[in-house]
């Protein structure tokens, strides 16, 4: 297992072929280059990408947003519980569509992603 966190672009085409991890999680953002994503995929790594791995932060962020205007306080355990379940659903989602569409978990979240975004726009109009 390896957890790039320290910065981006740590892991490039010149140093892909020496990681030995079969699994990998980007905890920093984008430490993996388009290249070297590609170089461990087809080397049969699992890669949980940066959209995914470093979503609890912001999911966090928008849990003390969300305490904040609407004046209603959550426990720790309220939080970690949400948290967990967030994450959970989200990464058997995001796995769910890497294992029907044969891509790569980040073509799995990004595709995701997207989606909503469109969905969102959709719903509210195309202008605010």
């Amino acid at each position: 297992m390896l957890i790039p966190a320290a910065g981006g672009s740590a892991i490039t085409e010149k140093n892909a072929g020496r990681v030995r991890a079969k699994l990998i999680a980007e905890g920093a953002n984008a430490p993996l280059t388009p290249a070297a994503d590609e170089i461990l995929n087809a080397g049969g790594a699992f890669i949980i990408p940066d959209i995914l791995c470093n979503a609890g932060g912001v999911f966090v962020s928008y849990l003390e947003y969300a305490q904040e205007t609407q004046r209603d306080q959550m426990t720790r355990d309220d939080v970690d519980e949400r948290l967990n379940e967030r994450m959970t659903n989200t990464f058997e989602q995001v796995y769910e569509r890497f294992k029907q569409t044969g891509g790569s978990m980040r073509t799995a979240a990004m595709d995701i992603a997207v989606t909503r975004v469109v969905d969102g726009i959709v719903a509210r109009g195309l202008l605010p």
